[in-house]
């Protein structure tokens, strides 16, 4: 549709530009096309919405899934880690891959006083202990003696005092580990 246009205007002009593009009118069927549009992303925001909150609701699920599973668990997994680190100490104890004297003084730690102190020690245990002494008298306190006793395994000690008996024994120490981590759950 070309053709000539007149205009009446009160005030005078300052500048005039000429639009070389066409114009083209605002139609009903583009503003539905726009609405319908808006609707589709609208509907598609709610979907994905539902979408994301399933997500979460699963990946709780799952969380307290896996939390109840290791709670329940957690009894087996200490168990288990009490019965490997059993292996493992015993098979330095064969190896004799352990210092008696650290585990004596540890047992000395715990002992009520710090003299008059009888230790036992098992026959092989007593003879590196005594090598030891040899090369280093000041590994221990006075007032500590130690003896000979078949009855106590390696890597073992037996301290009596006069306000009582201290025994250190592997399977003890053992289940004293094991009753702490079940203390944990």
């Amino acid at each position: 549709m070309t053709g000539q246009i007149s205009i009446n205007l009160d005030n005078t002009i300052g500048s005039i530009t000429i639009l070389n593009e066409s114009i083209e009118p605002v139609n009903s069927d583009t503003i539905k096309d726009e609405q319908v549009n808006n609707l589709f992303i609208q509907e598609k925001e709610k979907e994905l919405s539902s979408a994301c909150n399933a997500l979460k609701m699963a990946i709780a699920k799952v969380n307290k899934f896996y939390g109840n599973i290791v709670s329940r668990r957690g009894e087996e997994i200490a168990k288990l880690s009490i019965e490997i680190a059993r292996k493992i100490l015993a098979q330095k104890i064969e190896a004799k891959d352990y210092e008696i004297e650290s585990i004596i003084k540890e047992a000395l730690k715990n002992s009520p006083s710090n003299h008059d102190i009888v230790v036992h020690l098992n026959p092989e245990d007593y003879i590196q202990f005594q090598d030891v002494m040899k090369k280093d008298a000041s590994v221990l306190p006075p007032g500590v003696t130690f003896i000979a006793d078949p009855n106590v395994g390696c890597a073992e000690c037996i301290l009596k005092t006069t306000k009582g008996t201290i025994i250190s024994l592997i399977n003890d120490q053992l289940e004293q580990i094991e009753n702490a981590l079940k203390k944990t759950q």
